[in-house]
This record gives structure tokens, C-alpha cells and sequence, in this order.
């Protein structure tokens, strides 16, 4: 028994390392978009399915009440793992209907069929199909290409908001003692100095600014030459 749970463990702890590294690409621009994605179209399936549980439990308790006689609906619980597996498609009418009605087929050993009342089975079964195979899988699909033209327009954005938050969790994780001596907020620049290392800050600000313009440029080199501090 023990060593079953550390089995387990050991398999849900890859499987939650796998699932933390990919979500950790979310800071990188070019992949980070389609992890944010993946997690948006999660929470609105999450918040979608969760208001919709009610009637797939009562789809589930009504299957396992009809087809209880079937390995697929033997209790609540498959029965309900059933009725998830036939939302996106895999239906089984053929096996489950068609043929056990078709040929009255019963369990063996006994004359209890696999279908015991055919007609309302069948009712239910296409109503199934129309309000949660068809509907609800295409309000999921229509809610999730929404979430994904909203996360396009905002990728940018996104990115940035998650750098930050790393810069501040790795900030965050240092000793006080340490930022004290190592965080500056402002950046002063000493022109006077020529050393190629005293100017290399003033360069690095230069080429994470990014002007293109040649008046901005000499702008900031005047100031440069005046000694400005850059905050």
C-alpha cells in the first residue's frame, strides 16, 4: 500500500514538473503566447464546465439508472467519466443502442436485457447529443476563439506584466542586506571620465532607449555632456 502512494507521487511530481516548466515559458515572448493562451482558454473551459456539472450529473445519474446493466454506466462514477468521453464525440450509439436493442440482447445468465426501456433511452440519448455533444461543445469552442483574439491584442502586455512579476520574484528571494548594497534607483552618468567602462552605462541607455531620430540623439548626448543623472 505504501509503496503504491509513493508511486503515485513520484508520477503526479513529474508529471506537476513538466506542467511548472511549461508554464514558466510564459515570460518569453514568442512561446509565452501560446502558454497564455493554453491557460485562458483553461480557466473559461473551467468556469463554463463548472456552471454546466449540474446537468451533466444529472446526464450521468440518468444513464447509470438505463444502461446500468453495461460495463460503461456500472456506477455514478464511469458513468459520469462516460458522459464527459461522449461530450467531445466518442457517442458508442452503435454499441450501446443500436445492436443491444436490435438483437434484445440480455446480461448473461439472466433475461435482464442491456436496455431495459429502449424508448426513453433513445429520447434521452438524442437529446444528449443536441444540447451537450453539439451546444455546449460549440459555446466552448466560440468562448475559447474569443479568448484567444483578446490574448493576441494584448500579447505584448501580457509579457511584460509576466517579466516584471519574475524581476520582482527574484528580487523578492535575495536578502535585504544584499539589495541594500546592490540596488541603485537612479543611474548617474560622469561624462568627464572617458574610460570606455565609465561610459558604457551611458551607452547600455542609449541602445535600450532605442531612438532613431538624430535630434533625440544629440539631445541626449548634450545632456550627456552636461552631466545629467538619468532616474
Amino acid at each position: 500500500m505504501q509503496h503504491g502512494i509513493e508511486m503515485d507521487s513520484r508520477v503526479l511530481g513529474l508529471l506537476l514538473c513538466y506542467v511548472n516548466l511549461t508554464l514558466s515559458l510564459r515570460r518569453f515572448g514568442g512561446l509565452g503566447l501560446y502558454v497564455t493562451m493554453y491557460v485562458e482558454v483553461l480557466y473559461t473551459f473551467l468556469k463554463v464546465i463548472s456552471t454546466f456539472l449540474i446537468a451533466l450529473t444529472g446526464y450521468s445519474l440518468v444513464f447509470f439508472i438505463l444502461l446500468k446493466e453495461q460495463g460503461n454506466f456500472a456506477d455514478f462514477w464511469l458513468a459520469l467519466a462516460k458522459i464527459n468521453i461522449m461530450m467531445v464525440g466518442e457517442l458508442d450509439y452503435t454499441d450501446l443502442l443500436v445492436d443491444n436493442i436490435g438483437n434484445n440482447n440480455t446480461v448473461p445468465g439472466t433475461n435482464v436485457p442491456y436496455v431495459p426501456l429502449p424508448t426513453l433511452t433513445f429520447c434521452l440519448f438524442l437529446v444528449f447529443v443536441l444540447m451537450v455533444s453539439i451546444v455546449l461543445v460549440n459555446l466552448l469552442v466560440g468562448l475559447a476563439v474569443g479568448d484567444i483574439e483578446s490574448i493576441r491584442r494584448t500579447a505584448s502586455l501580457r509579457t511584460l506584466i509576466d517579466q516584471a512579476l519574475l524581476v520582482d520574484g527574484i528580487m523578492k528571494s535575495y536578502p535585504r542586506f544584499i539589495l541594500r548594497r546592490m540596488y541603485r534607483c537612479s543611474l548617474e552618468i560622469k561624462p568627464n571620465q572617458n574610460s570606455f567602462f565609465n561610459r558604457l552605462p551611458f551607452l547600455v541607455l542609449i541602445s535600450q532607449i532605442g531612438f532613431h531620430g538624430h535630434a533625440a540623439e544629440l539631445q541626449i548626448w548634450h545632456e550627456h555632456r552636461r552631466g545629467v543623472v538619468y532616474q
